[in-house]
């Protein structure tokens, strides 16, 4: 929960987004009390906790504004804290280069790599190996 509550001034844009997605909002546990008629304040209760990491007031606004332009495809929108925090946990916890690992750890890791669509960028979108040999000089020896 977000402890003490919110009040978030929204355009009427923002404030149709939200009513439009409130469902969805609160699936990601934004939890929010929607201003009565004349009123433009959102009051903003509750916001998710993904990892030890809460969301803030601007992890909210920042997702209504990613729905604002979404329609048919609204359910698959992540908010971007959600995908920081995520990011950042996979990365951390993930096999370094210069660890050591078991010849049979290598041979799980290349076969679950081999199941990838994008085995060779982190979470972040950094590249995740190193090339240790240009085969085309090896074929010019």
């Amino acid at each position: 929960p977000l402890l003490p509550a919110q009040n978030i001034p929204l355009s009427q844009a923002l404030l149709s987004v939200v009513f439009q997605h409130k469902d969805l909002l609160e699936k990601w546990r934004f939890s929010f009390k929607l201003p009565s008629a004349g009123n433009s304040n959102l009051l903003l209760t509750g916001v998710p906790g993904v990892c030890d990491k809460v969301a803030t007031r601007q992890d909210f606004s920042q997702f209504i504004q990613s729905l604002e332009s979404r329609t048919s495809d609204a359910a698959l929108i992540k908010p971007a804290f959600v995908k920081r925090v995520l990011a950042s946990r996979a990365c951390r916890y993930a096999i370094m280069f210069g660890d050591a690992l078991s010849q049979e750890r290598c041979e799980k890791l290349i076969e679950d790599l081999s199941e990838c669509e994008l085995c060779f960028v982190c979470a972040h979108g950094r590249p995740s190996v190193v090339p240790l040999l240009d085969m085309r000089t090896l074929a010019d020896e």
